[in-house]
């Protein structure tokens, strides 16, 4: 007598037919709850498909026949041995690390879809390996329906999903839990075992979605819900250092081939099996088409966590002719953090109160500078007091003193943009980030600058002077 069980993960439905006496082993496996479609677990991703596998689970399976040792391999506090036996079909032998109790077998169909298990306890220990079992079949039926299971933790930020990958012991769960701490909006989504998988939509556009499975590792994060893959960051550790010259980098892998790589590695495979291993080479190939994917080296700590963040995208702040917009305070929390180590940053100028010694998109690169070091003339990046960030040339140098003459304690500056006819703003010494140069701004553009700047007082009046005569010249 066997009691039905059916789940759907990853909008890939599955059925357990339970032997009687056997429902207590799933009192161990709490991930289940969400996905169970006779409680209305997930409902989105059924649709008209039919059950990926069937797994029927009982107290005792014999071997039958000849079988040959294809693999062993060890997950989740469980060893596993595998068999090809006779027919086509698959068998494998569980056994518990700790205390070394064995006799679980698994014997499954050429394809993976018909399974015969036997679980001789409703223990903690047989519903460990029974959740193995399950893991597996499902990592190697859902190959055909273009899904992976990877070994990734997941955060969703801005309705998308970023996932990061790297060996065991990288810190992929610590890096999530800096995202949960310091990039706001940030969530858990999976902490162990998300599915990614390419789905077609009523555009009949591909896209890349990850999806939370009842496998989440030490974290209990059982969450049936899915999101639009953002990007896929892989993991490595940077070597600490004492002085803080060490750096989180990241970097897009534009090569394929690379993409490929680094995302391999982290996907359940069937070496022995050529029909999985081909259906898994195909979705990778098609994931790396469709989705951006990162190495990125770093340390454990609130900077990794940001930079990753403003580097693949997290701070969306809108988009113009397909270019991602990110936030200010992101950008230039990276910029400070790159100057604070004595390292200049390449930016490109927005806006044009700088014109014409510095335009609209101009690529400018600021540098670290000690605020006493600051002179009139000097363009700077400053944030002020209001918020706002600006590049603009220093008019006045502020002194402490009778009338503020030179020689006193620095107190500040005054700034205004070159395109600016009226209007300047002061900022104090410490809210400088550093002097800024323009690529490209010649000899004769940097004198300009520094005539337009004497002329301060009187360029309203030479503007208005000018347009009066070239009015009078057209007409």
């Amino acid at each position: 007598m066997y009691r039905s069980k059916r789940f759907i993960v990853a909008g890939l439905p599955f059925e357990l037919l339970v032997a009687r006496g056997h429902e207590s082993l799933f009192s161990f496996m709490d991930g289940y709850g969400n996905f169970e479609l006779s409680r209305g677990g997930a409902q989105g991703g059924a649709r008209s498909i039919e059950c990926i596998f069937r797994l029927r689970v009982d107290g005792e399976l014999l071997w039958e026949g000849c079988r040959e040792e294809l693999i062993s391999f060890s997950s989740e506090g469980v060893d596993c041995c595998g068999y090809r036996l006779e027919g086509g079909r698959f068998g494998f032998e569980y056994s518990i690390q700790k205390g070394g109790v064995g006799g679980y077998r698994l014997i499954t169909s050429g394809d993976y879809s018909i399974a015969y298990c036997s679980i001789g306890s409703c223990s903690k220990e047989g519903a460990m390996v029974l959740n193995n079992m399950i893991m597996m079949l499902f990592a190697f039926c859902s190959s055909r329906f273009s899904a992976l299971m990877l070994h990734a933790s997941v955060v969703v930020n801005g309705g998308r999903g970023f996932l990061f990958t790297g060996r065991s012991g990288t810190g992929k769960s610590t890096h999530s839990g800096l995202w949960l701490r310091y990039v706001d909006g940030s969530e858990l989504l999976n902490d162990d075992n998300p599915i990614l998988r390419v789905e077609t939509g009523s555009d009949g556009d591909e896209r890349v979605v990850v999806w939370g499975s009842p496998w989440s590792g030490k974290t209990p994060c059982y969450l049936n819900r899915c999101a639009p893959v953002g990007a896929v960051v892989r993991l490595y550790q940077a070597k600490d250092s004492q002085n803080s010259s060490a750096q989180n980098l990241i970097k897009r892998d534009e090569n394929p081939i690379r993409a490929f790589a680094s995302l391999l590695p982290s996907c359940s495979t069937a070496p022995w099996d050529i029909s999985v291993e081909n259906n898994i080479y195909n979705t990778v190939e098609r994931v790396v088409s469709l989705i951006p994917t990162y190495t990125l080296h770093c340390l454990p700590n609130a900077h990794a966590a940001r930079y990753c963040y403003a580097a693949v995208g997290g701070a969306v702040g809108g988009a113009v002719g397909g270019v991602r917009c990110l936030s200010a305070d992101v950008v230039f929390d990276e910029v400070r953090h790159f100057i604070a180590q004595g390292r200049s940053v390449t930016l490109k100028a927005t806006g044009n109160s700088m014109r014409p010694t510095i335009c609209n998109l101009d690529v400018v690169v600021v540098w670290p500078v000690d605020a006493g070091a600051i002179r009139r003339f000097d363009i700077v990046l400053a944030q002020l007091a209001d918020g706002r960030y600006v590049i603009h040339r220093v008019v006045k140098v502020l002194r402490a003193g009778r009338g503020l003459r030179a020689g006193g304690e620095l107190l500040g500056f005054v700034l205004m943009g070159d395109a600016n006819l009226v209007g300047s703003e002061v900022c104090m010494a410490g809210e400088i980030i550093g002097r800024v140069t323009c690529r490209g701004v010649g000899r004769w553009m940097a004198l300009f600058g520094i005539f337009w700047t004497l002329l301060r007082p009187l360029r309203l009046a030479v503007v208005r002077t000018l347009q009066y005569k070239l009015k009078f010249l057209k007409s």
